[in-house]
């Protein structure tokens, strides 16, 4: 028995707008990053900071390497028509910068963790207690102007600065005193619990002033600098755990009149049938034309049985211990700039990153939240195909246009409002297809409310090929 699986297309996106081919005639499937799917939290990761006193330090050190490398980018940019570039350059460390910045991140950096109230903030951080996103960017919030201090202060004394870095930053002993006062706060209770209204409390005050610093381009950028740049970060380091994804969906079923109103174009448009056999694991199966590896002529794509994964809709999602987690950079960029101190001093965290153990629970992990949706979304019934490749760039558009195999394509089923003159235009395009890949059978089915079952049923309808 043939095992089938379900996607429906917009006739835009099947037939192609005017001059373009559509996906039917190039018998294509676009992955689509997380951020192009319609639910916001794709992928989503419960992420917690818990560590010690070195891997903050170097967490703090990042943040430098990040904001000199920001701030060299906005004062070249801040007097041009180019739009703020808000961009955080995450995945830098110092062996890929140019020397002379390095140097420049280091003092910086030395001069911030000089000051006495920013050794015994972190301090007081890192007792291992589960930091989430909220109360780490709260956090940030509360030292970046002293961390924003040091580096502008080591621009200006070598001659980086238009300005006085007095003029930004001018009254730094109240900064100090605010981490300070944090830091007691925090300090006072044996399990400090995080209120989560400071946060939402501060995210309105920021809302509140960018529209002050909305009618100027110079205003708008200073601003970024000045009151954005914490929580951006923040947000950012979420691409240190797993590597970049990207899905085309399927459901195995097509009977539900909402999903054909979402996704089918309000009816307008059709399902495609696909089959799908198992593989020795027992999940559904196709063959794509995905990438495969690189030349210097571009991306190389070959046929592969890709495996496509049920989504779960009843798990929590993943939680994701972000200290032991960084499985995207290699081993030694991890011990030179995570989990080693300046005197090299190793951290206890990171101890079984590259075990076998590790790898097998880290790719578990990736899996288990490129798969996990809330249980709104259950109605779908959803199979992902997932590309996760971790070497190739396939952030381009056209590196993820994959194709398949005709043979896989069973049918087309027509939506109960398909227009008729469209249907004539699909049925002539798969005959092409046909006597193109010298086949002689294809399925087209019509969609129908069926009162017996109270719900979209579809129909064969006889079409010769």
């Amino acid at each position: 028995m043939k095992n089938f699986l379900y996607r429906f297309r917009s006739l835009d996106r099947l037939l192609g707008k005017e001059g373009e081919l559509g996906e039917l005639e190039k018998l294509e499937i676009f992955f689509s990053e997380p951020s192009q799917l319609n639910d916001p939290l794709e992928g989503y990761k419960d992420i917690f900071w818990a560590g010690d006193s070195i891997t903050w330090r170097n967490l703090f050190r990042h943040y430098t390497t990040c904001l000199v490398q920001h701030l060299f980018l906005h004062l070249i940019t801040i007097t041009g028509d180019e739009p703020i570039d808000s961009r955080i350059l995450i995945r830098n460390h110092c062996n890929s910068l140019p020397e002379g910045v390095v140097g420049l991140i280091e003092s910086a950096h030395r001069k911030f963790m000089g000051y006495t109230e920013i050794k015994n903030y972190i301090g007081a951080l890192a007792d291992f207690r589960k930091i989430r996103l909220e109360e780490l960017t709260f956090h940030f919030n509360v030292l970046h102007r002293v961390a924003l201090h040091s580096v502008l202060s080591e621009f200006e004394a070598k001659k980086l600065l238009p300005f006085s870095s007095g003029d930004v930053i001018a009254d730094l002993e109240k900064d100090l005193l605010t981490c300070k006062e944090t830091t007691v706060h925090f300090s006072q209770s044996d399990e400090p619990v995080f209120d989560a209204s400071l946060y939402e409390k501060a995210y309105g005050y920021m809302l509140g002033a960018k529209i002050e610093h909305m009618c100027d381009k110079q205003h708008q950028s200073w601003f970024f600098v000045m009151a954005e740049f914490p929580e951006i970060f923040c947000k950012s380091l979420e691409e240190l755990t797993h590597p970049s994804w990207y899905t085309a969906c399927f459901m195995d079923d097509c009977t539900n009149s909402s999903v054909w109103g979402s996704y089918g174009a309000n009816h307008t448009g059709v399902c495609l049938v696909y089959d799908a056999p198992l593989s020795i694991n027992g999940n559904p199966t196709m063959k794509l034309k995905i990438p495969v590896g690189e030349r210097r002529e571009g991306l190389i794509k070959d046929f592969v049985a890709v495996e496509l994964h049920k989504v779960d809709y009843q798990r929590q999602f993943v939680q994701i211990d972000f200290f032991n987690s960084l499985g995207s950079f290699p081993i030694p960029t991890l011990n030179r700039y995570w989990y080693t101190d300046i005197d090299g001093n190793r951290s206890s965290c990171g101890a079984d990153i590259g075990s076998a153990g590790w790898r097998q629970s880290y790719w578990e992990s990736v899996m288990h939240a490129n798969t996990t949706k809330l249980k709104d979304w259950e109605f779908e019934r959803e199979y992902r195909a997932i590309l996760q490749p971790s070497v190739l760039d396939l952030s381009a558009p056209d590196a993820r246009a994959c194709s398949y195999d005709f043979e896989s394509l069973h049918g087309v089923i027509f939506g109960i409002k398909t227009p008729t003159h469209q249907k004539v235009r699909i049925i002539k395009l798969v005959r092409m297809l046909c006597a193109r890949h010298a086949r002689d059978d294809f399925s087209f089915y019509q969609a129908r409310y069926n009162p017996g079952t109270n719900s979209i049923s579809h129909y064969k309808i006889n079409v010769a090929i």
